[in-house]
């Protein structure tokens, strides 16, 4: 609605979040709904898919929040940072199902992820830490939406990673999609 009445980009990399999250969580929990969404077109594409989908959705959130805060403005050098964090998200969203259409096993392909979910996961911290060094109110909300993303993500991950090694819990692991319903509260 405030995309209509403004018409700042940044309102439409929200807008793109908010439906590259709701795509997520459909590919996430297709296995439980009556319908068949992805892999009735494509029978692999969680396992080609399943990487590519939240770095897409944790990418729009940057583009999202740089541009929200203007950055190239207000902050140069954290900008250039920030872009070189987008690059980096992109590329491994585009390379991760390549690896796995190409041969790689799903398995080295987890091992890779987890690198990259590390070195997003500290950039992240990085990022959050220099933000509330030089605070606005602003760019405290908008970095309260960062921290409950990033807790929530390396909630989940490490539990999805457990549950891959055998171990089952009575609760859903998928903190990452808690996080990001509560975010937009």
């Amino acid at each position: 609605m405030q995309w209509r009445y403004i018409r700042r980009r940044e309102y439409l990399y929200y807008i793109a979040y908010m439906i590259s999250i709701v795509l997520y969580a459909l590919a996430e929990f297709e296995g439980v709904l009556p319908f068949k969404l992805f892999t009735r077109f494509y029978p692999d594409f969680y396992y080609h898919a399943r990487h590519a989908l939240p770095l897409v959705c944790i990418l729009l959130y940057y583009r999202f929040a740089r541009t929200f805060l203007n950055l190239p403005d207000n902050r140069p050098k954290l900008n250039v940072w920030v872009k070189r964090l987008e690059y980096f998200i992109l590329f491994y969203a585009i390379l991760s199902p390549v690896l796995i259409l190409r041969g790689m096993s799903i398995q080295m392909e987890e091992y890779i992820f987890i690198g990259v979910a590390i070195i997003m996961a500290v950039s992240t911290i990085i990022f959050i830490i220099s933000f509330l060094s030089v605070s606005v109110p602003l760019t405290r909300f908008a970095m309260l939406g960062v921290g409950f993303l990033l807790i929530g993500s390396v909630i989940s991950m490490i539990l999805l990673l457990l549950m891959d090694r055998g171990s089952t819990f009575s609760f859903d692991p998928y903190f990452s999609l808690f996080a990001i319903f509560i975010n937009r509260i």
